[in-house]
């Protein structure tokens, strides 16, 4: 438990010692670059070490040392990181709009129950008041799977320009 400890604190000290050799405005240094690629590939291994076995197998050598040469790029990290962010907002106001639609019901039942006093005629209009609510959430699902399947396709023609002109 102990080698546990000193392992993770050996690999923050060195995080910290990378991290503090970085200057703002100062070009890095090959060896600093080289150190911290090294330092990037320990830490994809060990990751990947705890991958299961058939994922283990899906992800290769060079793979592994491209990820790490991406992640040494910060301005790409950071595009990564602005588009996760963004990724969540819309998620997020996707979410929204569909409790929305499901507060409306529940305010349209509520109101028919404080009108409707014979139980019979509650039954009926709430049954078809379920139906309405239902088709009417099938259509916001569709709408929000059609958003998220706009931005997918977006993206990946995003990805085959960038391959196209960068690769």
């Amino acid at each position: 438990m102990e080698d546990v400890a000193m392992t993770q604190g050996a690999s923050s000290n060195r995080s910290e010692q990378l991290c503090e050799a970085e200057e703002p405005h100062q070009q890095p240094s090959p060896e600093f670059l080289q150190r911290k690629i090294y330092f990037l590939m320990d830490q994809l291994k060990a990751m990947h070490a705890e991958l299961p076995e058939n994922l283990q197998t899906r992800i290769s050598y060079d793979l592994l040392t491209e990820l790490a040469n991406c992640v040494l790029n910060e301005s790409i990290f950071d595009i990564v990181k602005a588009l996760m962010e963004l990724q969540h907002v819309t998620e997020k106001h996707l979410i929204q709009v569909r409790a929305q639609v499901e507060n409306e019901y529940e305010i349209e039942v509520s109101d028919w129950r404080g009108k409707i006093k014979d139980p019979e005629e509650l039954q009926h209009i709430l049954g078809l008041m379920k139906i309405k609510h239902t088709k009417k959430l099938l259509e916001t699902d569709k709408k929000i799977v059609e958003v998220l399947d706009q931005k997918a396709s977006r993206e990946q023609e995003s990805k085959i320009i960038f391959d196209i002109n960068y690769l």
